[in-house]
């Protein structure tokens, strides 16, 4: 539990930078500009984790005697950064230049996060409810995502 955050974390953040270095491949781009993307990519999502790691070890997202508590509006940041990168044009990037299936299988991130939430809840540093015996079903789309991508792949489920 307690370097599992970590771990799936910067899986996610080589995920990441893989699936532009991947779009660029697939767009076709010369292999400095692959490069130049897939570095670009590092360096923004190396910045993004440095950031919260900063704010966390700062001990200032565990202050909720200030108003509003820091960790909303860290919570805030992410939901408006994931929304600018979805809508920009190096997310359109990124979701038209990988298969299907790896977006789909992405998604399977979400079996191991939710059973170290688990255990972070059953330890208590977590609130149950934000896992799935607090009716948090997240773990349902990570287990959907490891048994569709593979079909996906094939070919052999409805798009």
């Amino acid at each position: 539990m307690t370097w599992g955050i970590a771990v799936i974390a910067l899986a996610l953040a080589v995920l990441f930078v893989q699936g532009h270095r991947t779009a660029a491949l697939g767009a076709r781009l010369s292999p400095e500009k692959v490069r130049e993307r897939t570095a670009i990519s590092a360096v923004v999502i190396l910045a993004w984790l440095g950031l919260f790691a900063g704010l966390a070890s700062s001990g200032l997202l565990a202050r909720f005697d200030l108003r509003p508590p820091p960790l909303l509006l860290a919570m805030l940041l992410v939901v408006v950064g994931a929304l600018a990168f979805s809508l920009s044009t190096h997310g359109k990037r990124l979701a038209q230049g990988l298969p299907l299936a790896a977006l789909v299988g992405f998604q399977a991130f979400r079996l191991p996060l939710e059973l170290v939430m688990h255990e972070a809840a059953r330890a208590g540093v977590m609130p149950p409810q934000m896992t799935y015996t607090g009716w948090n079903f997240d773990i349902v789309t990570g287990v959907t995502a490891v048994l569709l991508a593979p079909a996906v792949a094939r070919g052999g489920a409805p798009r």
